[in-house]
């Protein structure tokens, strides 16, 4: 949807509706549903797990996964097939730009916190080059762009040097409290449209109407 042109919602205000079921998401939301052809049947069921159990038995030749799940691409253990056969590669581009989200938050400090300066100091250890290169050697994947363009970590797995390479197109959703109903109704309407239930259209106009609701049920409208 952001590659489209297409956004969430302006963060500043949360207004939803003229944002997220824009002529460009509408575009974004076809697009992806017309990839459904060259999907197995049972693929609008596929979650980040269904999705990386198809490649590993080889139902697909290829697969879009968050990097979380691609040590079990390489895993002889999990991936008989293709464990040393497979590449990795940056999302492409869309007609309007080229934005991916790649997995995870970012960190943040509660403002209901009662150690905000504790939680600080650990974020400024955390982030500190030598913990991030033993953070990364053992598996992590790291924001801090020295670290993040060494050699060290781009041969560390066959999958860093794309994670890499995709750091720089990195995009994330609202971490507002709400997220997670948020994400639902997001899902369901999306569902609804790859299995043709509702228009790409008729979900997006949805998804920003209950997206309203909700952030007016939980008070940000008011003055």
């Amino acid at each position: 949807m952001w590659s489209f042109g297409g956004t969430y919602g302006d963060a500043e205000n949360h207004k939803v509706a003229g944002y997220i079921n824009t002529e460009d998401a509408v575009k974004a939301l076809e697009f992806y549903t017309d990839l459904l052809q060259f999907s197995p049947p049972d693929a609008p069921n596929y979650y980040w797990a269904e999705t990386l159990s198809a490649y590993n038995s080889g139902k697909v030749a290829m697969a879009m996964n968050y990097f979380a799940f691609f040590p079990g691409v390489v895993d002889p253990k999990s991936n008989a097939i293709s464990h040393d056969k497979s590449g990795f590669f940056v999302a492409p581009a869309g007609p309007k730009g080229h934005y991916i989200s790649i997995g995870g938050q970012g960190m943040s400090v509660s403002s209901y916190s009662k150690n905000k300066d504790l939680a600080k100091q650990y974020m400024k250890w955390f982030m500190q080059k030598p913990v991030q290169e033993k953070w990364a050697a053992l598996g992590g994947f790291t924001p801090h762009k020295e670290v993040l363009q060494s050699d060290t970590f781009k041969t560390a797995t066959p999958f860093n040097e794309a994670f890499a390479a995709s750091f720089p197109y990195l995009r994330d959703f609202w971490a507002v409290p709400e997220y997670a109903e948020l994400l639902e109704v997001c899902q369901t309407n999306w569902s609804e449209a790859i299995s043709k239930i509702k228009s790409a259209k008729e979900a997006l106009d949805a998804i920003a109407r209950k997206h309203e609701e909700i952030f007016e049920d939980a008070g940000y409208y008011d003055e």
